[in-house]
């Protein structure tokens, strides 16, 4: 039996390696939208920031939370990786 990975799955290691651990998750809020989107917003940047966590982000690990209109090439992200960027320098 052939135990090549699929194309799509093939593809998928190409842009985060064949080691990066995917997770999706399902944010439903029962909260009634009234105007506070500073809260809304924050409540899922936790959420987000949990799943790093348990998935095992470490500090040299790079993560944006942007839209889905905002994205990053792979190159800008390596370099984000590899550059010294001082604004994110270790207080």
């Amino acid at each position: 039996e052939d135990e090549r990975p699929s194309q799509k799955l093939h593809l998928l290691y190409q842009l985060f390696g064949p080691k990066t651990k995917v997770s999706v998750d399902y944010y439903i809020t029962s909260r009634e939208k009234t105007g506070d989107t500073v809260l809304h917003e924050k409540l899922q940047k936790e959420g987000i920031t949990n799943r790093w966590r348990i998935n095992g982000m470490r500090p040299d690990d790079v993560a944006i939370i942007g839209d889905a209109d905002e994205t990053f090439t792979r190159d800008f992200l390596r370099a984000l990786q590899i550059c010294d960027v001082p604004q994110f320098r270790k207080n």
